[in-house]
């Protein structure tokens, strides 16, 4: 079994207008004393899902949650990352591009959450910047997609009776924790004389 298997555990959260309680759980893990909210569909399309209040300041996240850890279950520890929201077809030539590389998604960070619904209270998580994961992704894309098989997803909007693929790239949590180091080393530095 390989980890797109687990696709169908993965919950959007645009949809629903709740949080999991496992996402509040590392939310407040993260953020000690914060009060998070949930996004109205408004905000929701610019890629936030909730807006975490700490003090008089607030960060916006876009969560991932899995219902089901490929890396309990299969020793995979990867991140989908969408290329595609819609991939390029003839009803749609232009296609949508995913969230990773949209530059109209507008969240600080994105948080993924896996739990397993066998194991009481376990979640596991990883944080990252939005704007930083977006420029690794569009850095590394051709190479990525040549090294780790881009998988497509079947979606429907049962309301409006459409149909559409959508298409992701399993990358290697640990593979895009150390781009995303690299790039953010580059963003700082001293210039001397």
């Amino acid at each position: 079994m390989k980890s797109h298997e687990f696709i169908d555990s993965f919950e959007r959260s645009g949809g629903d207008h709740h949080i999991p309680e496992a996402v509040r759980d590392v939310i407040s893990h993260i953020f000690p004393g914060s009060i998070t909210v949930k996004s109205g569909k408004d905000i929701d399309r610019r890629g936030i899902d909730c807006i975490v209040q700490i003090g008089s300041k607030h960060v916006t996240l876009d969560y991932k949650f899995r219902t089901k850890d490929p890396l309990r279950f299969l020793g995979i520890d990867d991140l989908l990352l969408e290329r595609w929201s819609v991939v390029p077809s003839n009803n749609c030539p232009d296609g949508k591009i995913g969230w990773t590389l949209d530059p109209e998604k507008q969240s600080d960070y994105i948080l993924w959450v896996w739990t397993d619904r066998d194991v009481p209270n376990y979640r596991r998580w990883y944080m990252a910047p939005r704007s930083i994961l977006r420029d690794v992704f569009a850095v590394n894309l051709e190479h990525w997609e040549h090294i780790y098989e881009p998988k497509e997803f079947n979606e429907r909007d049962r309301r409006r009776g459409i149909l559409w693929k959508t298409r992701c790239i399993c990358v290697p949590r640990s593979v895009v924790h150390d781009e995303i180091i690299i790039r953010s080393t580059l963003t700082y530095g001293t210039l001397t004389p």
